[in-house]
């Protein structure tokens, strides 16, 4: 452990009065003072304070890493202490005592009064040293600073040591699965220093540390390399010279002998880097290092040329800056504007209005926001930390509705406070092209409207507002104010705010109009060159939707291909859309601005220009303004060290990591691929997958990357993303993401479920959901085709299994997420999983934004309305008019409605509130069928209840919690009631966002009987258990006829055919020589019009063919499991071995033959004589009631290939199938998917199992699962 005798002499000194401690005030409010002593711990870099006298006060909630600390700020200089003195609750003199530790990237403060300023500047100095001594260190050094955190918190006893057992337990929390007999030697070999207590057997921090050690030299994927290039010395070091020729080969960069010293002693932390060698771990180091990372060097710094028009760079923007959280009822806080500007921002927005005291005040008007002075935000944001990251100029983008006093006043405050910083020049009238950055640079711009005299009526901004303000032809919003202040309009010069007049009457350059997202989509689609040109002159701010009242965001790239400039995202709201537009400005060294591509800068720019590349210009490009040509990307992702759990994991829970790359950028060039999953593995998972993508235009190009936690529970969680422009990917072989915050960013998921908080649901309870549902949906006796409403599927997941019911000949897709809606658009369309051949009517599919409460000409004859997980959403009003806006209005025939269950959430351990953070409320049992049989009591509707999610599964009961997910099905009665809604026309509230059609094709009787056989075989042989082992199974021709799912006339067209022939002549391949050895599934009794031949199916070899998630294929509810109690004739042979095998009745054969060596010793049951039980229901929710009768029992499951729904009927899993000739085999019954179960061979004679099960049985299951 490091002591203080290891620090630095300059650096003990100001810290020793911190270590000491002294008593200060805590302050959280204007009536929340809390008197505390605080000191220093600086070996373990921790802030500590005295716990308070509460009984439960946590050990974590008094610590502070000093390392999470991002800026010391002295005086009154955050949101509570501005609260403080606007309530004038302490005086002036007291500024002097205050200072504020502001950590987690300035989302939280600690606000502190000292007893006198002496003590408050020695804290002040202490702290900044540490926290620039801190940003100083090199990854190493800040790597060990997390061991030793991670070694002290684990310490509760504070001994100063960890037990083995306290180790093991570390390394779970670490996110680290270890085998303990490995973790025992480990844990060993690093314990050195035997004299202590427990007899030795603990570790102290530096042997902590040398443990880590220990289990980081095990990483094959590194040791692999480095062996590769240490042969001259014995496998132990690198010398310069091998470390050149790893350069040479893999990097394709060619090393001077003295750079390559230079990266030994940069990374050689032993004295091996004096004698010019490098170590295994001074390699692991810099290949973690900014030398190998992806993102280019060259681009970390600003390489764009800065002289060219504002206009010819696209420019990081804020909305709303102001706000923390949401549009109508979140807070506003001047660290939005610290914040912002902390990450390269170079535009921010002021929303002002008068205030009560004559100090104009800063909100989201007209809701319930809260206030921020004008002046505070001037003052303490834009005067400090305007140019703190960039010098390149900062555009203030004003809304003004003060009046004109208050405007005087804002005009006087950004004078006066920013001085020389605000750009005051008088506008050119005459100027052909805006100034550049560099013209600009540490000047701030006024963007407002320009007004000519005051008292003039002028619309003094052009954004979106809520309803209560004017909505203009244009989409933008303005309000009429009479009396306006020339003073703040003689500010605006570079940025006037104008009404947009159109394409055919362009402005001068320094006028400029914003537009909403959707009038921006609407240029895209209709006027793109109209647009690029306009944005080429003058400057253009796209905003998002007055409706994204969440502070959503919407994809930005769309509007960058357009040369949109000022994009403006709410930085408050992480997710996919702040990640591409920090990929974006990460470019160009971070300065803010980044400079258009070069077809966009040119006049009479053309729709796809950006494609038409000189092939010599194609590859890379390093640097400039040149086009760069169709390009190749080879990408492998090696392996991952360290990953965190995602926040809200269960403690001890260990990932199962994977990677997601996506290439975003024009429409042509977006792609996406997914590694391997690796199970329970944080700490070094290998995945070592090559991946190569052709990318057409790589100058709009960003390359992503998410790692992602597998969870089966539906939602798999983020637990890390990173985002590069695709043209500051920089020539590595090896390379890194890194693992610091700016580089691998943490950030929330917009979407979490719990329903799988504690022990995962099998299958996860949203496939679940979307089985049952579909299976309501299909058992519908309403004739087709039918129309069928899905309310809430932004996410478009399950219109994608809604596409493969045959009847349905229209979908309408409503959610109110635009965006999302833009996004996922594709999952309505046809794709290859699709079979256009097999439709028996036309498909219509349609995305619409608009809300379940509004009304539509598209919601008419409607037969079938979905609403999966939507209710629990919706606000109070909007519930209250969703029965009559659904029941009374659509009036759809079927209707089916799920919720989250509240009865079931005790079930959830460690669990409070509600299962999402949008949820608004969650229901019990009682209180959702109250609430259905009023609607049914209202619009003339019957109702049924059932549900998904076993409460057995967490150890519950069905009676005392009921199902996870609780699901209510409506049926409109046909008498006493309208049949259809009585709403007028000409009321149309949806936008269309997407259409789509699938053309249909009747097919033959012929061609239905051969589609029908071949599936029957595949499902036949995907039930049997060696279907996983790579074998090619034989199913006889009349075992696949006899379990033919088919209309009747279908069926009994087998009678009509001769079904060789007809398998034939549709190219079903006939083999004359199977193997000697072979696995058949055979009938016993099978007619001999069949003839003696089997259909072969083999399983595809690659694993890409295999569809995720594996789960058995849905049966329908009369399709029950067959027994047949004839057993095997004694004529017949298995697999070759000469004998027969007696068996039971009901039972099949047992494995003999030496192919299914891994099942020797096993009997296979298909049948316990129960009822087939519909999807989603699985065999696992019953083996606790099996295991009763037959304790024995046990679950091979799941098989392999198996999916949870079908598409058009079939499976997504295609194997390949063949017709041979009869071959003397094993015998294998047919079973079924669903109830796949192995028994130990002494059960056999153990329990009757050739008889009847126990006479309770049955009846003791329909008693507690007859729902």
């Amino acid at each position: 452990m490091a002591d203080s005798r290891s620090l630095p002499k300059e650096f003990l000194a100001p810290i020793e009065p911190l270590r000491k401690g002294n008593l200060m005030w805590k302050i959280r409010g204007p009536r929340k003072w809390f008197r505390r002593r605080y000191h220093v711990v600086p070996e373990n870099m921790t802030l500590v304070y005295d716990p308070s006298m509460k009984l439960f006060a946590s050990d974590s909630s008094r610590r502070l890493p000093l390392a999470s600390i991002s800026e010391i700020r002295k005086g009154w200089k955050t949101d509570v202490f501005n609260k403080l003195i606007s309530e004038q609750r302490v005086p002036e003199d007291d500024e002097r005592r205050c200072f504020s530790i502001m950590y987690k990237n300035n989302a939280k403060s600690l606000d502190l009064m000292a007893t006198n300023e002496q003590i408050r500047d020695a804290w002040v100095r202490g702290l900044q040293l540490i926290v620039d001594q801190a940003k100083g260190l090199s990854r190493e050094d800040t790597y060990l600073k997390w061991l030793e955190n991670q070694f002290f918190a684990a310490d509760k006893n504070e001994s100063e040591s960890l037990s083995f057992d306290e180790v093991l337990a570390l390394l779970k929390n670490m996110n680290i699965e270890l085998d303990k007999r490995q973790a025992k030697k480990l844990f060993m070999d690093a314990n050195l220093n035997k004299s202590k207590v427990e007899n030795g057997n603990v570790l102290d921090s530096d042997e902590f540390i040398a443990f880590f050690r220990l289990l980081e030299s095990n990483r094959l994927e590194v040791e692999e390399v480095f062996k590769k290039y240490t042969r001259e010395v014995g496998d132990q070091e690198l010398t310069t010279k091998s470390l050149g020729e790893f350069f040479a080969n893999e990097q394709g960069i060619d090393l001077i002998e003295e750079q390559a010293k230079s990266l030994v002693a940069a990374y050689e932390k032993s004295g091996l880097g004096d004698r010019g060698l490098l170590s295994k771990n001074g390699f692991r180091l810099l290949l973690l290092s900014d030398e190998m990372s992806i993102f280019s060097k060259d681009h970390a710094s600003v390489h764009h040329d800065m002289s060219q028009p504002l206009s010819h760079y696209f420019i990081s923007s804020s909305h709303n800056t102001y706000l923390t959280s949401h549009q109508l009822a979140g807070a506003s806080s001047v660290e939005g504007y610290i914040y912002a500007l902390r990450q390269g921002c170079r535009c921010v927005e002021l929303d002002c209005w008068d205030g009560s005291d004559g100090e104009p005040i800063i909100y989201h008007g007209h809701t319930l926001t809260t206030r921020i002075l004008f002046k505070d935000v001037i003052q303490d944001a834009i005067k400090l930390y305007a140019f703190a990251v960039t010098p390149y100029p900062l555009i203030l983008s004003l809304e003004v509705h003060c009046s004109a006093e208050q405007q005087t006043k804002m005009a006087q405050y950004l004078k006066k406070i920013l001085g020389a910083q605000l750009y005051c020049e008088p506008v050119d009238e005459n100027m052909a092209m805006l100034p550049s950055p560099a013209d600009l640079m540490n000047k701030i711009v006024v963007k407002a409207k320009k007004s000519t005299a005051e008292g003039s009526a002028e619309e003094l901004y052009d954004v979106d507002r809520p309803d209560f303000a004017t909505n203009d032809e244009n989409g933008d919003y303005a309000v009429v104010t009479e009396n306006l202040s020339t003073k703040l309009s003689d500010l605006v010069n570079l940025c006037q705010a104008v009404k947009f007049q159109g394409f055919q009457k362009p402005g001068k350059p320094f006028q400029m109009s914003s537009f909403s997202e959707s009038k921006a989509d609407d240029f895209i689609a209709n006027n793109m060159a109209d647009f690029v040109e306009y944005n080429r002159r003058q400057l253009s701010r796209i905003y998002p939707g007055a409706l994204r009242t969440d502070s959503s965001n919407f994809n930005p790239v769309s509007y960058w291909s357009a040369g949109c400039q000022i994009v403006a995202l709410n930085f408050q709201t992480e997710g996919k859309p702040m990640l591409l537009n920090r990929g974006k400005f990460r470019d160009n060294g971070g300065c803010g601005y980044v400079l258009k591509p070069s077809y966009m800068r040119k006049k009479g720019y053309s729709p796809g220009d950006e494609f038409r590349r000189s092939s010599e210009s194609a590859g890379w490009r390093t640097g400039g303004a040149g086009p760069a040509g169709k390009c190749l990307l080879k990408l492998r992702i090696i392996s991952g060290h360290c990953l965190p759990r995602p926040d809200g994991s269960m403690k001890g829970e260990v990932v199962d990591p994977y990677v997601n790359v996506h290439v975003v950028g024009v429409e042509e060039d977006l792609k996406k691929v997914q590694t391997q999953v690796v199970r329970n593995n944080g700490f070094n998972p290998l995945w070592n997958e090559v991946f190569e993508f052709v990318i057409k235009v790589p100058d709009q190009a960003l390359l992503v990357f998410l790692v992602k936690d597998e969870s089966t529970s539906g939602k798999n969680q983020l637990i890390g993303s990173y985002a590069v422009p695709l043209m500051a990917v920089g020539k590595v072989g090896m390379g890194s993401l890194g693992g610091t915050e700016q580089n691998l960013k943490v950030v929330p998921h917009s979407v979490q479920d719990y329903e799988g908080r504690e022990k995962p649901f099998n299958p996860p309870v949203y496939l679940q959901r979307y089985s049952a549902v579909l299976n309501i949906i299909k058992q519908c006796s309403r004739p087709g085709p039918l129309k069928v409403v899905d309310f809430g599927s932004a996410e478009m997941s399950f219109v994608e299994y809604v596409k493969s019911i045959q009847n349905v000949g229209e979908i309408l897709c409503v959610d109110m997420d635009r965006q999302l809606l833009k996004d996922m658009k594709s999952q309505a369309a046809p794709n290859y999983t699709d079979d256009y051949s097999s439709r028996a009517q036309p498909l219509r599919t349609r995305v619409m934004c608009g809300s379940v409460v509004d009304w539509d000409e598209s919601l008419r004859d409607v037969d079938v309305v979905t609403a999966i997980e939507l209710i629990e959403h919706l606000h109070e009003d909007a519930l209250e008019k969703f029965p009559s806006a659904v029941f009374g209005k659509v009036r759809p025939w079927l209707c089916v409605i799920s919720t989250p269950n509240s009865d079931f959430n005790v079930l959830f351990r460690d669990f409070k509130g509600f299962r999402h953070w949008d949820h608004k409320f969650e229901w019990s049992r009682e209180e959702f069928q109250m609430w259905c049989n009023q609607c049914c009591e209202n619009f003339g509707y019957t109702c049924t209840f059932t549900g998904v999610g076993d409460p057995t599964r967490l150890d519950g009961n069905l009676e005392s919690h009921g199902y996870c997910s609780q699901i209510a099905t409506f049926k409109r009665s046909e008498s006493g009631y309208p049949a259809t809604c009585s709403i007028p026309d000409a009321e149309n509230n949806y936008e269309l966002i997407a259409e789509y059609f699938f053309a249909a094709r009747q097919k033959t009787v012929e061609e239905q009987l051969v589609d029908a056989i071949v599936d029957s075989a595949r499902n036949i042989a995907m039930g049997y258990p060696l279907y996983d082992e790579n074998v090619t199974l034989y199913v006889h021709i009349s075992k696949a006829v006899k379990h033919l799912r088919c209309p009747q006339n279908i069926r009994a067209a087998t009678e009509s055919y001769d079904l060789q022939n007809l398998l034939e002549s549709h190219e079903v391949k006939i083999v004359s020589d199977p193997p000697s050895k072979a696995h058949v599934i055979s009938s016993f009794f099978a007619p001999k019009c069949y003839g003696d031949f089997y259909i072969a199916v083999s399983k595809p070899s690659s694993v890409e063919d295999v569809h995720e998630p594996t789960s058995p294929i849905p049966q329908s509810a009369d399709d029950g499991v067959e027994t047949d109690s004839r057993t095997p004739p004694a004529n017949e042979e298995s697999c070759g071995s000469g004998g027969t095998n007696e068996t039971p009745s009901g039972w099949s054969s047992p494995v003999s033959c030496t192919t299914c060596a891994p099942f020797a010793g096993t009997t296979f049951m298909s049948d316990l004589g129960l009822p087939n039980f519909p999807p989603p229901y699985r065999p696992q929710m019953f083996m606790p009631f099996y295991q009763q009768f037959y304790p024995d029992l046990s679950l091979r499951y799941p098989v392999p290939g198996y999916n949870p729904l079908l598409m058009n009927g079939q499976p997504l899993f295609q194997p390949t199938v063949h017709l041979v000739p009869k071959f003397g085999a094993c015998d294998g019954r047919y079973l079924k998917p669903s109830h796949v179960i192995l028994v130990p061979m002494q059960a056999v004679n153990k329990y009757p199992f050739g008889g009847a099960p126990p006479s309770n049985f049955k009846r003791k299951f329909r008693g507690n699962y007859s729902k």
